[in-house]
Formats: structure tokens, C-alpha cells, sequence
């Protein structure tokens, strides 16, 4: 089989088209296959063949063009390699006529040429098989690293476009796998040796919640691209950042996390306000850095975004991509435009003194924070004029010093606590779309550079405990009764129980309002709950770790890039590598433990990879489906299974397998990222347009 990709996708789209010609394979039966056939080089381009003239076709950022691939090493994809069958040129001067093919009797030299080839061929064949096996199996990058020092930091894009988002990663995924909810994704990473990678299209099931990674992004044609990989950490510096500041407003609310969250008791502080807008002025520093790492991914995830059809043309959809980075964009916005509410907070509680109180009132604020007014009619005026947009959070707190201006701002719901739930309100509806996952232990040991992570970490930490210790039970009967944390019963408790402490404590906000703060807190205490529940299941990855909180676990003796959990994980669609099996769950303590025997796994599931490619299967395919067949039967005798009904279970994946080309080995080792193809235009059969380039391809 050919190590060439592009070689690789020209012979099975030319067995596709006999196929179709032939009837064995129908219309809609090609197209589909078609879209397997999708390259991704290191450099981010996308290649495809067009549906009936077989050339290639390259992603521009807005349409499929006409190109040419190369193959130097810098457009060699990032998939796993497979070994060539050495070729011999024959020279014209020795072709055979047909008279010398005739079969001659006495001569079985030729006979016996051919079955030795045919044996080389096999045994290839069968060595890329085990060659696979070892990339799924582990790599030597992570089995010479301790645990602690495997790193991931990645960036998830939603991109279903009834609800754009984004997420970001920095954890071992040993032991803090990557979930997300359910949708589809776009995903880049990199790893502890700044390998950067792109996994590309990710769906997301509730069965399989965490992304997959490489095994070793090195060994998966990662690139060491320090451009790309700082665009990756700009981006996950801001969003933790985001994630920080929508702590911080719920730690004033809730009184430093040791009351429940907008209780009236709760009376948030100077220092509250100050500290929120401590972190604004670190948000808006980075936000320029931020917006030019969004537009260098965009180009990338264009062709994986969802189709819009206009005027007879298909464009990706990229007000998916824009909502995202609009969510993103607009946080900061908020961030920076903090002094411009301090100043009109401040011009319209001015209007309600009278002489003697603005006079008060201007020799309250410091000297150096006036800008050269003389008076107080002299600030405002400044304040209007946007002059003293970045000093005027420190005015206003100043001037709350002065009696009347301070009664005069509790008239009008301008009190320190109602601006901090104010402001928090915003935050939480600004930042619901808008996640960080991050392990502390991580950031120390192999990303020390994300500015704000262990403020984060240290913040999740308290976050965490504190909804553990207020929320856990909120009808205080849950756990008598064993409902699951995660039923709309008990998020419905805790909707109530925020919604009654929020009308309760800021009146003031319109209901609209109210409501959107309820659901995005009762959101993220929901997501906290039950992933801290999921840490103390028997049995599970590390009872001891909670969300942002990493402890000590004992390595595997094959690292994976895998969560050692019994839930299967996630792979792209199709995935770049062929993800690696799911290790035997670590412990927290040297006391062994008794676990079901799966030693014989091995051994069964090479038999019958073996066997198919013997039959003539695709190697990579098989080995594909043979890894799913291994964490199949893996997954279902931890799960309690006995070995034959571990083996019934888990058959119909091998059944699934056609019996002459595997559908899932639409030549798999070449395509890193389809994009999303669009369909061809009623009646147009996918023709060539005169201006020399070509529609995209049907799908």
C-alpha cells in the first residue's frame, strides 16, 4: 500500500468510480465515500478530489480551486506512517508480449515469482499492522515521561450553530480527561514538547465525552510550529482569564464562597470591586494578542464549519466561527469599558447634589486622579469627555467617601454591592459560552506561562469546595433517596434555591436579566456537581481528584493519552490517529487492588486483525476497528462482563466490518480533517465552471 496519501485517495477514488460505473455502488453510496477522501497537510490545507474529473482541488479559505499537491515534507499530513512496497521501474525495451504470459508447461518459474511476491506483500502488510499497534498502544515520548510531566493545552471551538462556544484545556489526559458536551467541535493542541497538532472535526456523544488525543503528537506528524502553538496559548490565557473574572464576581456575591450566592446577608466590598477590576485591566491587556491568534486559526477551521447555500455558491458558514470569537471579543469589551459605567454612574448621581455636597464630593477624590480640574463641575465635564475613562472606577470609589454623594448613589441602586451584582450579572451571561478547564499541577510542571492559571486554579479550588458544601443537597434529602445529581429535579432545586436569593437581593435587575443569571450560575454549579461526583464513583480515574485539583496517581505501565475511566472516549471524524487503549485505573495508594482479568484481550483481538487483513482488509481501517474492538471488550469486562459476554456484546463491530473494503478505511492514514463538503446544485452533476476552477465536490 502506498505511504503517498495523495497516490493512496487517487487509487480508491478510481475503485470507487468502477464501482459506480459498474452499479455495484450507488450515487449516493460514492458521494459519500467521496468525503472520506479528504486531505489535510501540516500546513492546514485541505485537498479533495473532484467528484468527476479526479483532479485535485484545494481549500483556498472560501472555495475548492484547482492545485496541484506536492509532496515535500512540509505537506506531509499529520497521521500515523505506514511502510511502501518497494517498486521497480521495468524499462520499455523488456515489456512481455502477450504470447510470454501464456502459461508454459515444465516452467513454474514464473508461478513461483508471483507467491513471493505475494508472501512479501502479506508480511508488509501485516508489519504495518503491528507498526499501528505500537502508535495505538503508546509512544515513546510519553513512556519516557513521568505522569506529571505530560502535558495537553488545546482549544475546543463548538460549532453547531444553535450554540457556538469555546473551551479551553490544560491537563494530563492520564488522569483529567477532556470533556465536553454534546455537539461537534473543532480542536487543536498541543503538547509538553510544543507539538502542535490538529484533530480537526470531533463529535461528541454522551457516551464518549472526551477528546482523544495522540498517543505522541510527534510520532502523529505533529509540527514544532511556535506560531501556532502561542496563538494556542493566547487563546487559553484568555479564556482563563474569563473563567477568572466570572470567579471572582461569584466569590463577592457569595461572600468569599462561605454563603449561598445572592443571600441579602451577603454585602460585597470596595475590595470586591477592586479586585474585579484588577483583573478587567489584565483582561484588556491581552485582548489585541487575542483577536490576532483568532484570526490565524480561522483560515483552518473554515472548511470544517457548517455549508451555507446562497445564489448557487457554498461558502462555509462563518458566523458560526464569528459568534464564537463576537463572545469572545465582547467579554473583553466589557472588561475595557469598565470606566466608561464608572462615569456614568458618576454623571448621573452628580446631577442629584446640591453645591455644598459636590464640593465635598471633589475634594474626595484624590489630587492626582482630577486630570488638572479645578472644581467639581470641572471633573464632570472631563468625565463627559471620555478623558477620565481610565481613572474613573478609582473617582467613583472616592468619591463614595463623601456623605452626599454617597446617599445620593444608594437612591439610585449605585451601592458598592448592587455594581459588584451588576457587574457579575454581565460577566455570567457574557462568559456562559466561554469555559477554561485547568489542572494546577500541569500548569507548574509543563506550562508555567499561562499568566493566569494558577490564580485560577487556586480559585476553582475554593469554587469547587464551596458548591460541594452549598449545593450538593440542596433539598437535603438527595442523598436518602439516591437521585442522581444531575436530573432536572435537582438542577431545578438549585435554580430555585439562586432564583429566590437573586429577587430577594437585587430587585433593582430586570427580570430578563434575573433570569439569565440564574441559568448560567445554576449551569456552572450543575457542571461542578457532577463532575466532582464523577471523581468519587468507586472505581473511577482517582477518587481523591476533584475539578482543578490533581492529586498524586501511580503510573500505568503503558501511559495513554487516554482517560482511565471506564467511559470510552471520543475520537474525531474521522480521527487523525487511531486513539490508544484505555490503561488499568491508577490508585492512590500502594495497596494492590483485585482487577478483572483481561490478559487474554490481546491476543484475541490480533487473531482476528490478523485474519481480516489476511482476507484483504485495509490495514489501517483494520486496525482502526480493532482498537474499537479492544476498548469494547476492555470497557465491558471492567464493567462486570464475563468473556463471552463481553465477546457477544462487542461482536457486532467486527460484523459491521464490509467484507471487502472497510467504509471507515476510506483510506484513513491520508485524511486528517474533512471539511464539511457541499452538495452538488440540483442538476449540475458537479460540473467544471469556465473560469477554471471547480465547484466543491459533492458530499
Amino acid at each position: 500500500m502506498s505511504s503517498n496519501p495523495f497516490r493512496a485517495a487517487e487509487e480508491q477514488f478510481f475503485r470507487l468510480k468502477g464501482q459506480l460505473s459498474t452499479g455495484r455502488i450507488t450515487q449516493q453510496q460514492f458521494d459519500a465515500a467521496l468525503k472520506q477522501l479528504v486531505i489535510q497537510d501540516t500546513q492546514g490545507r485541505y485537498w479533495t478530489l473532484h467528484p468527476d474529473s479526479g483532479r485535485w482541488l484545494v481549500y483556498d479559505g472560501k472555495t475548492w480551486i484547482d492545485a496541484k499537491p506536492t509532496l515535500g515534507e512540509a505537506d506531509r499530513i499529520p497521521t500515523l506512517p505506514h511502510p511502501e512496497v518497494a517498486r521497480m521501474p521495468i524499462p520499455s525495451s523488456h515489456m512481455l508480449s502477450p504470447e510470454a504470459y501464456r502459461p508454459r508447461r515444465g516452467n513454474s518459474s514464473l508461478m513461483y515469482w508471483l507467491i513471493g511476491i505475494g508472501v512479501v506483500i502479506i508480511l508488509i502488510l501485516i508489519s504495518s499492522l503491528v507498526i499501528l499497534r505500537g502508535n495505538l498502544l503508546g509512544a515513546p515520548s510519553a513512556q519516557n515521561l513521568p505522569p506529571n510531566k505530560i502535558g495537553i493545552l488545546a482549544i475546543a471551538f463548538r460549532i453547531d450553530p444553535d450554540s457556538p462556544g469555546l473551551i479551553a484545556y490544560v491537563g494530563n489526559p492520564l488522569t483529567d480527561p477532556f470533556t465536553l458536551p454534546e455537539g461537534t467541535y473543532y480542536v487543536e493542541a498541543s503538547d509538553q514538547s510544543d507539538y502542535w497538532i490538529a484533530l480537526g472535526k470531533v463529535t461528541i456523544t454522551a457516551a464518549n465525552n472526551a477528546v482523544a488525543f495522540p498517543t505522541s503528537f510527534k510520532d502523529a506528524r505533529g509540527i514544532q510550529d511556535p506560531t501556532r502553538v502561542r496563538a494556542l496559548k493566547t487563546i487559553v490565557n484568555a479564556m482563563t482569564g474569563i473563567e477568572l473574572t466570572q470567579l471572582i464576581a461569584l466569590q463577592a456575591a457569595s461572600e468569599d464562597f462561605s454563603k449561598p450566592m445572592f443571600d441579602p446577608s451577603v454585602k460585597p466590598t470596595q475590595a470586591h470591586l477592586d479586585q474585579l477590576y484588577a483583573q478587567y485591566s489584565i483582561l484588556v491587556s491581552q485582548q489585541t494578542e487575542t483577536k490576532a491568534a483568532l484570526d490565524s486559526i480561522e483560515p483552518r477551521i473554515a472548511p470544517i464549519l457548517p455549508i451555507q447555500v446562497a445564489s448557487n455558491s457554498f461558502t462555509p458558514n462563518r458566523s458560526v466561527f464569528s459568534s464564537i470569537k463576537d463572545k469572545l471579543l465582547n467579554f473583553f469589551n466589557y472588561a475595557g469599558d469598565a470606566g466608561k459605567r464608572a462615569g456614568e454612574r458618576i454623571i448621573t448621581t452628580s446631577a442629584q447634589l446640591s453645591p455644598g455636597d459636590k464640593e465635598d464630593a471633589f475634594h474626595s477624590v484624590r489630587a492626582d486622579l482630577r486630570g488638572g480640574a479645578k472644581n467639581f463641575d470641572e471633573l464632570i465635564a472631563k468625565i463627559k469627555s471620555g478623558a477620565l475613562k481610565n481613572q474613573a472606577a478609582q473617582i467613583e470609589s472616592d468619591l463614595r467617601n463623601a456623605p452626599g454623594y454617597g446617599a445620593a448613589a444608594q437612591q439610585n441602586n449605585q451601592t458598592v454591592g448592587q455594581i459588584v451584582r451588576q457587574e457579575g450579572a454581565e460577566l455570567v451571561i457574557r462568559g456562559g459560552a466561554l469555559e477554561a478547564q485547568i489542572v494546577k499541577t500541569v500548569l507548574g510542571d509543563v506550562f508555567p506561562d499561562i499568566k493566569d492559571g494558577f490564580k485560577y486554579a487556586d480559585k476553582i479550588k475554593d469554587w469547587v469546595e464551596y458548591v460541594n458544601n452549598a449545593y450538593k443537597d440542596p433539598l437535603g434529602t438527595l442523598g436518602q433517596q439516591g437521585i442522581d445529581y444531575g436530573t432536572e429535579k435537582t438542577r431545578e432545586a438549585i435554580k430555585e434555591r439562586i432564583k429566590s436569593n437573586l429577587e430577594r437581593c437585587c430587585s433593582e435587575l430586570p427580570e430578563n436579566i434575573r433570569n439569565q443569571i440564574v441559568e448560567g450560575v445554576t449551569n456552572k454549579t450543575i457542571k461542578t456537581i457532577q463532575q466532582a461526583l464523577m471523581s468519587d464513583k468507586p472505581g473511577n480515574k482517582n477518587p481523591a481528584a476533584k475539578p482543578g485539583i490533581t492529586a498524586t496517581v501511580k503510573a500505568s505501565d503503558t501511559p495513554l493519552l487516554k482517560p482511565i475511566s471506564p467511559t470510552a472516549t471520543a475520537t474525531s471524524t474521522p480521527t487523525t490517529t487511531p486513539t490508544s487503549t484505555p490503561t488499568e485505573t491508577p490508585t492512590t495508594t500502594p495497596t494492590p487492588t483485585s482487577t478483572p482479568d483481561t490478559s487474554w484481550i490481546d491476543g484475541y483481538v490480533d487473531n482476528i486483525g490478523n485474519q481480516l487483513v489476511n482476507q484483504g482488509q485495509n490495514p489501517i481501517g483494520t486496525a482502526i476497528v480493532i482498537d474499537d474492538l479492544r476498548n469494547c471488550l476492555l470497557n465491558s469486562v471492567r464493567g462486570g462482563l464475563s468473556k463471552s459476554d463481553a465477546i457477544s456484546r462487542c461482536s457486532q463491530i467486527i460484523k459491521n466490518l464490509p467484507t471487502v473494503t472497510p467504509t471507515r478505511a476510506a483510506t484513513p492514514t491520508q485524511q486528517a480533517i474533512p471539511p464539511s463538503l457541499p452538495q452538488r446544485p440540483p442538476g449540475s452533476g458537479g460540473q467544471e465552471t469556465p473560469t477554471g476552477g471547480s465547484k466543491p465536490p459533492g458530499g
